[in-house]
């Protein structure tokens, strides 16, 4: 159900409009505010298929999720892992290198982190 109070990201990240304290639903609960958690991967690409000369996808393992309790919260802890990790990124090529062997990457997203994509893709 789509509702007015969030709005959803690409990437599936949510965000909470506090202006509205009291939400209809279809049996008069009153929903959870949503978690806000900032995730660490170690991403890169994985080889897709042969098709137009072979193609790429971006992959994603988690490395660490921490829980938000804020906006404010989050922003200062995505700052903190960020600089945190680009320290072990320092030295590692581009993942579109072909010498790449990952790098470290946190966003904030609305669930615990997880391995990604969970379905390959498939060429079109």
């Amino acid at each position: 159900m789509t509702n007015s109070s969030t709005v959803t990201a690409p990437s599936g990240a949510v965000v909470w409009d506090d202006s509205i304290d009291r939400i209809a639903i279809d049996d008069g609960d009153i929903p959870e505010k949503p978690r806000l958690y900032v995730n660490c991967y170690m991403i890169d690409q994985a080889y897709g298929g042969p098709e137009e000369g072979g193609w790429y996808y971006t992959v994603g393992r988690p490395v660490e999720s921490r829980l938000a309790d804020d906006d404010i919260e989050a922003e200062d802890i995505l700052a903190e892992r960020r600089a945190y990790w680009e320290e072990h990124n320092l030295g590692r090529p581009e993942i579109y290198s072909v010498i790449s062997e990952g790098r470290f990457a946190c966003w904030r997203e609305s669930h615990y982190a997880r391995v990604f994509p969970d379905v390959k893709p498939h060429y079109e």
